[in-house]
C-alpha cells in the first residue's frame, strides 16, 4: 500500500495534464503544504509542543496482520468483495419478501377455510 501511495502521483500527473492549470496548481500547493506539515509534525520537539503523543513503534511480528504478497491480498479483496455481494443479495431478497408479505392476499398455511363454518360431521 506504501508503493501505491507513493507511485499514485505518477499515474495521476498525466491524466492531470489535460486539466485546466488552476486545478493542477491547486493540486501541487495542497500537497506541497500538507508534506511540509507531516514533515514538522514528525520532529519530536514540535509534537511536544503542541502536546501530541510520541510515535508508537511496534515490532512487526507481534501485530496481528501480517505482512502478503500482492496475490494473497488481491484474492482476499476479491473474496470480500463476493462475500459483500452476497450478504447484500440476501437483505435485497428479505426485503423484498417482508414487502411482497405485508401486501395480497394471505397464503394458505392450513388444511381448511377457518372463516367458513364447517358441517357437523355425524
Amino acid at each position: 500500500m506504501k508503493y501505491v501511495l507513493r507511485g499514485l502521483p505518477i499515474i495521476i500527473f498525466p491524466m492531470m495534464m489535460n486539466f485546466p492549470a488552476a486545478l493542477l496548481c491547486y493540486w501541487v500547493s495542497t500537497n506541497t503544504v500538507s508534506l511540509i506539515q507531516v514533515s514538522i509534525l514528525k520532529i519530536p520537539a514540535v509534537r511536544n509542543k503542541f502536546g501530541i503523543d510520541p510515535v508508537k513503534h511496534f515490532n512487526p511480528n507481534d501485530l496481528p496482520v501480517k505482512n502478503k504478497g500482492f496475490m494473497d491480498s488481491a484474492r482476499d479483496s476479491w473474496t470480500n468483495l463476493k462475500i459483500t455481494r452476497e450478504l447484500q443479495d440476501r437483505e435485497r431478497y428479505d426485503e423484498m419478501n417482508f414487502k411482497r408479505s405485508g401486501r395480497g392476499p394471505l397464503p394458505k398455511t392450513f388444511k381448511y377455510d377457518p372463516t367458513k363454518i364447517q358441517g357437523k360431521s355425524k
